[in-house]
């Protein structure tokens, strides 16, 4: 995959494993408002979540050949990808790995020098996370379900609706919103299918909203499904 495209395709990188209920969630020692994840000491708040979220579909929008997906599919496969990103430079430290991982070239992110100055810092910290992460991640111990998280303290807002399973990140599968209307259907899809997509309103469509009827397009790298 060509580099330019990482940060456009980063919502897709991180493939959750579908699992039971198992993590420790932000809330279980007492409220902690605005946080999305922890690992070890580490935060991303949900404001910045929403940040790179945002960046992560305005790229989507000017990639042609990527697939658009639900907001809440990419949303939730950035705090993935971020809780992956720490824990690897967590355990990295643990086993005494180190790689030599360049800072992501802002200049290939689509649309950041529109940002303020605050969204390119944490936007442009994430890419540093993801370019890590694929600098480092054939050295540390993983499956086909993921970086194994052991050793690691993780702790997800169950907003985002992911657990750690078996020391593996997990989709929880148990979204505490019930979907009633045709709408609300298809924002919570695993697998959004075109109509679906193309059904909702363009605040809830990571990428270019397809139109009805409209066949597929192939993505440049999986989708997380639960």
């Amino acid at each position: 995959m060509a580099r330019k495209l990482v940060l456009a395709g980063i919502a897709g990188v991180a493939v959750l494993a579908s699992g039971c209920s198992g993590s420790t969630v932000i809330g279980a020692d007492g409220p902690q408002p605005g946080v999305a994840a922890k690992v070890g000491d580490v935060q991303l708040s949900v404001s910045d979540a929403d940040q790179i979220t945002d960046a992560v579909c305005a790229a989507q929008e000017q990639n042609p050949q990527a697939q658009a997906t639900t907001r809440v599919l990419a949303e939730q496969g950035i705090i993935a990808q971020w809780v992956t990103a720490q824990a690897a430079r967590q355990l990295a430290d643990q086993q005494g790995i180190s790689v030599d991982a360049q800072p992501f070239d802002r200049s290939q992110i689509p649309g950041f020098d529109k940002l303020s100055d605050d969204e390119q810092d944490v936007v442009g910290a994430y890419a540093d996370d993801i370019s890590y992460l694929q600098a480092v991640g054939s050295k540390l111990k993983s499956d086909k379900k993921g970086l194994d998280l052991s050793g690691v303290d993780v702790t997800i807002n169950p907003r985002y609706d992911i657990n750690v399973e078996d020391d593996r990140l997990a989709d929880a599968g148990n979204d505490l919103s019930a979907a009633v209307s045709d709408e609300s259907v298809a924002g919570s899809a695993a697998q959004p299918t075109t109509e679906q997509l193309a059904s909702l309103p363009d605040s809830q469509v990571c990428g270019t909203k397809p139109q009805p009827g409209a066949s597929p397009s192939v993505p440049p790298i999986p989708v997380p499904q639960g």
